[in-house]
């Protein structure tokens, strides 16, 4: 509750003896009082520095300025300051006008000092809240300011270390594509984007949906005719509809569905096939395994099937990752020399 000693009071009356003798009593009953006799004179003791004021005890009819203005003014000032009107019998509605102007309370002229000091106790006690609240909003504010510096700062840092991340990630799969398609010979292709794919020739049929039963016997009979109307041998036909179905079986395994798309350039005997599914991708960590040691197999990787397309066709175009995997296999009317293709020399 409010400390009368700490608690300071501005009093103003154009009736200067009733002024003196108000603060006089007031001070005798613990409060440091300021007397003023116009409203003039108190907004320029509310403007000087120097500790603040309490609460403001004015006269509602006054010469000059009013209680009212001087009501006003003076919360321009102070908005923590807390008012009460003083006001002669008859002026009750203009009294509640005041109040209605911001003022928090006010007493009936003349009155008693027992009267008047609960009323000033609990004005005193409202100024104190009031005074709280302006703390707790000045530290909410700074709370949140501080946040949002914080959140602001931290959020540069992760986007810094995803940067670093990122480019570590694309330095990583530089490498290991040039690794692959040393160790595979040129066959297999690691792809960054879509854009580096091949571009799909000529369709040979409907797009493939590999999430139906008799999917992947479809796939094998769409490749074997679009491999015998290219001009392949028969032998090249086999490895083709062998790898097209490894590439279309794990689709089904470890994603449950996909795409399949064939195509062909009849010109010079091209032949491609891709596949396409939405799963969780190959990591950069099971990349090297995956597709290159036999028998490596876990869920959203090619293991076994991947082995046998980099032996059974001329290329292999690999774009996976988080979002799905993308081969295509592409495969030539006329077979590699054997003799010197390293990836069939023992």
């Amino acid at each position: 509750m409010p400390d009368r000693a700490l608690a300071r009071i501005l009093i103003v009356d154009d009736e200067t003896a009733q002024m003196k003798a108000l603060c006089d009593t007031l001070r005798d009953a613990g409060y440091e009082t300021v007397g003023c006799s116009t409203g003039e004179a108190a907004i320029a003791v509310l403007s000087e520095d120097g500790p603040a004021f309490d609460l403001l005890l004015t006269d509602l009819m006054m010469p000059g300025m009013d209680g009212i203005t001087l009501l006003q003014t003076a919360q321009q000032i102070d908005r923590d300051l807390v008012a009460i009107i003083m006001t002669g019998e008859g002026t009750i509605v203009t009294a509640v006008e005041a109040m209605k102007a911001g003022a928090l309370d006010y007493i009936l002229k003349p009155f008693k000092l027992s009267l008047i000091l609960p009323v000033l106790y609990r004005a005193l006690g409202v100024r104190l809240l009031r005074i709280e609240k302006t703390e707790l909003e000045r530290r909410l504010s700074e709370h949140a300011n501080k946040l949002e510096r914080l959140v602001a700062e931290r959020t540069i840092e992760l986007n810094d270390a995803n940067d670093q991340l990122r480019r570590a990630a694309q330095v990583q799969q530089a490498f290991l594509r040039d690794v692959l398609a040393s160790v595979t010979d040129g066959g297999l292709i690691l792809c960054h984007g879509v854009d580096e794919l091949p571009q799909p020739l000529l369709a040979f049929c409907e797009p493939i949906d590999l999430s139906a039963e008799t999917a992947l016997r479809l796939l094998r009979v769409t490749t074997r005719s679009a491999a015998r109307e290219a001009g392949f041998s028969d032998e090249r036909i086999y490895d083709l509809v062998t790898a097209a179905h490894e590439a279309g079986m794990n689709s089904v395994v470890h994603v449950g569905a996909g795409t399949a798309h064939v195509s062909l350039r009849r010109g010079d005997g091209l032949v491609r096939v891709r596949v396409e599914d939405t799963g969780p991708g190959i990591t950069l960590e099971q990349l090297p395994k995956a597709t290159l040691q036999k028998g490596y197999t876990t869920a959203g990787t090619f293991g076994h099937g991947m082995k046998m397309m980099l032996y059974t066709v001329d290329r292999v175009f690999l774009l996976t990752g988080p979002d799905g995997t993308t081969v295509v296999l592409e495969q030539n009317r006329d077979a590699p020399d054997f003799n010197t293709d390293p990836r069939y020399l023992p």
